[in-house]
């Protein structure tokens, strides 16, 4: 997994893996119209990524927002029962880090589940140990690092509410606690059910979304979230994800809920993109050819002209863009993580309201 991010990064991948075929009833009592429409035969339409980022749930004819979206694409696979294993992955990422002395996040080792665990006590002894200190991993130290920033920094300027979309088993909550100061998790029930098990008492508020059947408004208002005072978003690690119109609709419902002088911190681009390096191409390649039999596409890749274009239209004044390699130099540097040979295809932003 070293040499990828989020490999087989998708909801459905138990569709391609079990090798359901169209028009045929799976032996788990499924009909299937393609190996990646994997429903109940009498339940409602089921979450695909296309280029429509809008589904109607027969239920509730209420319009959904690419959030829903955000929160399953976090979920590598992940059934609409179980808890997300790209999230454990993270965690796995951001524990190693922590043993390795580059992160300081003492709360992802508790949040590992047993298999988890056991890779990652793996990944310090022998040949294992080259895993965790790949380009990879610099990339995502320094991801986590632009992030906490993003956060320190807004709390500093006086801001009192964070928003972690797709959070997993994100630490921030704990590690970044003020006084007045309430944080707010977005993501899938299952994974909140399971982090909610493992995690710290206190910490944020759980707001979970299920995508086709809940509205990211009504959730985070119902969970005290105020759209009239100044917030912080971080989207990490999702946007890779989405196609671009649903990216575009994201940004906009983050835009709704934000009161004047509010901020979004957003990344783009996978760490195995990261890496210029022969390994790491190999590994690259190894992470799409998972892709392609999960039925996963990594649909948005853009130019950081595109992504500062499209955060302006969606009502975003992006103030700082920093590529991959500048990041990885700026927190990476004097640990045993490498700094060079980076690609500069990722980068995140730091933006404001406009």
């Amino acid at each position: 997994m070293a040499h990828y991010e989020y490999a087989r990064a998708h909801p459905l991948w138990e569709t391609a893996k079990n090798g359901c075929s169209a028009g045929q009833r799976c032996d788990r009592g499924h009909a299937c119209r393609s190996r990646l429409d994997h429903r109940p035969s009498q339940a409602r339409p089921r979450h695909t990524l296309g280029d429509d980022a809008v589904t109607q749930d027969p239920v509730s004819p209420r319009r959904t927002s690419a959030l829903g979206a955000a929160v399953v694409c976090h979920s590598f696979g992940m059934r609409r029962s179980t808890p997300s294993s790209t999230a454990q992955n993270v965690a796995l990422v951001r524990s190693h880090l922590t043993w390795l002395g580059v992160l300081d996040d003492r709360f992802a080792e508790g949040m590992l589940r047993p298999r988890w665990a056991l890779l990652e006590k793996g990944m310090r002894w022998g040949p294992a140990r080259r895993m965790g200190r790949n380009r990879t991993f610099a990339w995502l130290a320094a991801r986590t690092h632009f992030f906490d920033d993003a956060v320190t920094s807004a709390l500093a300027a006086g801001v009192r509410q964070v928003v972690v979309m797709a959070a997993g088993y994100d630490s921030r909550a704990w590690r970044l606690a003020h006084a007045g100061v309430r944080f707010y998790e977005v993501d899938h029930p299952a994974t909140q059910r399971d982090k909610r098990r493992r995690a710290p008492a206190g910490g944020p508020a759980y707001v979970p979304v299920e995508f086709g059947r809940d509205s990211l408004e009504d959730a985070l208002r119902l969970a005290g979230f105020r759209p009239d005072e100044p917030s912080v978003f971080t989207i990490e690690g999702v946007t890779m994800y989405l196609t671009e119109p649903q990216v575009r609709d994201l940004l906009e419902t983050v835009r709704r809920l934000s009161a004047p002088a509010s901020r979004l911190a957003v990344n783009y681009g996978l760490g195995v993109e990261a890496a210029a390096t022969r390994t790491s191409r190999v590994g690259a390649l190894l992470a799409r050819v998972q892709f392609a039999m999960s039925g996963e596409r990594i649909t948005y890749r853009p130019a950081v002209a595109q992504a500062e274009a499209l955060l302006r239209d969606t009502g975003w004044c992006p103030q700082e863009t920093r590529t991959a390699p500048d990041l990885v130099r700026e927190y990476v540097a004097g640990t045993t993580l490498p700094t060079t040979d980076i690609r500069p295809s990722a980068f995140a932003v730091n933006a404001v309201v406009s």
